[in-house]
């Protein structure tokens, strides 16, 4: 009869343990996938796509190029903007976005490119572009003069449709075709808003030339006030999953009124959770105040003197501009997180109303990491590794079951053998006696 040593029993059990991570080990070895990430490749994981993209986001990332629509509109005051979008998704413009040229955040622009900015500074209308898409935006006045048929979507049910668009924050006006736009979150004022919103019929008539009543308004507000926009650099900002961040933010209020103002009040405000480096503020704020949900909302109050206007249409008006600076601390946000921190906001005449505001600051966590050169594990899909547990998990059961078979049999073998031994013994005393 078989009988299974102590030995073997021990040898057993390791083999039922080891058959999961050998069979996965041979598995691996000659089952090969194409995984497309090359050995020493970094790959960045965070948050999905979201289903539209604003316009700020896009240009963020690199999606959106907007550039003089004509090459043959280098003239006074035609000229339109066309949005190249690259993005996946379709793009919202949700607001109305201030284009100025240049852009006083962009630190990139070198001086011999300076003659190529226009004079051609606009408001843009809302609109939702498809994705991998155009949209050229046509100058507002000869949009309401000539009248639009339907066709493109601008998200808020507005009959201008086949051409969306944008105003002018310049009476004198030069485009060029070469030019690229730079986006800093400016956003058009809201009382600029008001006026390019306004339902009145009266606003579309012609004025004189191209130009309509709703455009003359705009330019009326603005010669009579201050009229400022603030913009943030950076717009979008990548960090690691789980650690904090210190980043430096940089805050531009260009007053493009030509109006001063003695008691302009800037606003940034602090989420709660998030923090500034003591001392990296400049200039020095005005004041700090607290408030109850745990934000911290930082003030600086300013003089803003106006702008000068140009004397021609290839003479740009002379905008004010102020920085304001300071470190914003990024707490630990856990993975694939979306955070929008608000943009700053601007009380031009220090009357406790915000009647202007830059674009949210959006914030994603992004693991970042480099596969290792040479792989020292196979990469195969997770429900193999448990189709082999499963059928390790089966051959160990039928080991085990065949295991306690033999020991049965084994066991009843040395017990009959015993009773066959007694047997024996009890039938020789027996003759003996006999």
């Amino acid at each position: 009869m078989l009988t299974v040593s102590e030995r073997g029993k021990t040898l057993l059990i390791v083999l039922i343990l080891i058959t999961p991570v050998a069979g996965a080990l041979l598995f691996g070895l000659l089952y090969h996938q194409e995984t497309g990430v090359e050995p020493g490749q970094t790959i960045r994981v965070g948050p999905p796509m979201p289903e539209k993209m604003g316009l700020w986001e896009g240009a963020a990332k690199g999606y959106v190029k907007i550039n003089y629509s004509d090459p043959k509109a280098v003239t006074s005051p035609i000229g339109g903007f066309l949005i190249r979008s690259t993005a996946p998704v379709p793009l919202v413009v949700s607001e109305y976005p201030m284009i100025l040229s240049p852009n006083p955040l962009d630190f990139s622009l070198p001086p011999k490119l300076i003659a190529k900015n226009t004079t051609q500074d606009g408001a843009l209308t809302p609109v939702v572009a498809p994705a991998y898409g155009n949209v050229t935006y046509v100058y507002g006045a000869a949009v309401t003069a000539i009248g639009v048929p339907p066709g493109i979507d601008w998200g808020k049910g507005s009959n201008y449709s086949r051409y969306p668009p944008w105003w002018c924050s310049e009476v004198h006006q030069y485009t060029r075709f070469d030019t690229e736009v730079f986006l800093a979150g400016q956003i058009v004022p809201d009382p600029l808003v008001n006026i390019i919103i306004s339902t009145d019929p009266e606003m579309d008539k012609m004025g004189w030339g191209f130009i309509t009543k709703r455009q003359q308004m705009i330019w009326d507000y603005m010669n009579q006030t201050p009229t400022l926009v603030a913009g943030k650099k950076p717009m979008y900002i990548q960090v690691e999953p789980n650690i904090s961040r210190q980043v430096n933010i940089t805050i531009a209020v260009t007053n493009i009124g030509f109006r001063e103002t003695k008691h302009a009040i800037l606003a940034e405000t602090i989420p709660p959770g998030f923090g500034y480096a003591p001392g990296s503020f400049a200039p020095a704020p005005s004041r700090f105040i607290y408030l109850y949900d745990g934000s911290v909302r930082v003030e600086w109050e300013f003089y803003m003197p106006a702008a000068t206007p140009g004397g021609s249409d290839t003479e740009p008006s002379n905008y004010t501009t102020r920085y304001f600076a300071y470190t914003l601390v990024i707490p630990a946000l856990p993975p694939s997180t979306r955070y929008f921190v608000p943009g700053s906001q601007v009380d031009t005449e220090g009357d406790l109303r915000f009647d202007a505001h830059s674009a949210d600051l959006l914030i994603e966590t992004v693991q970042t990491f480099t596969t290792p050169m040479k792989i020292s594990f196979p990469e195969y899909p997770w429900w193999v590794f448990v189709l082999i547990i499963a059928a390790s998990a089966a051959v160990s059961y039928f080991i085990i079951r065949k295991y306690r078979k033999l020991a049965e049999e084994s066991k009843y073998g040395s017990v009959h053998s015993r009773h066959n031994t007694i047997r024996t013994v009890q039938g020789n005393t027996n003759r003996k006696d006999a």
